[in-house]
């Protein structure tokens, strides 16, 4: 079994931030999708109401590790509003390199939520984790 020391995945999770991330972008979905190894950008639904546009990326926290053993690092809360147009149910997020890759997504924890009124604010806290791998 291969065993990843916690220095080991401070580091890695830190070069990470400072090179993967660096310039990443924040995106919500809007179709009903289970995240999965093989997805891409295109397996995920962005909203269209009025004024929504994926937010960069640019204050991830130091690394630590969290009461899970895994390294963590999160970004400061980030906030989409609802301008308007259609209602749209959010499912949750993901977030691509500044070149569009995708990086990760994160499912909403209790299920979609409905932005249906103008000045409706959906907040995320996009947090990235590390963790051992075993074959």
């Amino acid at each position: 079994m291969l065993t990843v020391v916690n220095s080991g995945k401070v580091s890695q999770i830190s070069a990470i931030r400072d090179h993967v991330l660096s310039g990443a972008e924040l995106h919500l979905f809007t179709n009903n999708k289970t995240p999965a190894p093989d997805d891409t950008p295109s397996d995920y639904t962005e909203p269209s109401f009025t004024g929504y546009n994926p937010i960069n990326l640019s204050s991830w926290g130091n690394v630590f590790i969290n009461g899970d053993g895994k390294a963590q690092m999160d970004e400061i809360l980030r906030e989409f509003t609802f301008g308007g147009g259609s209602p749209e149910y959010i499912y949750g997020y993901f977030v691509t390199t500044a070149g569009g890759v995708l990086q990760f997504a994160e499912p909403r924890s209790g299920g979609p939520v409905l932005l249906d009124t103008i000045g409706q604010v959906y907040s995320v806290v996009p947090t990235y984790t590390g963790d051992n791998e075993e074959p």
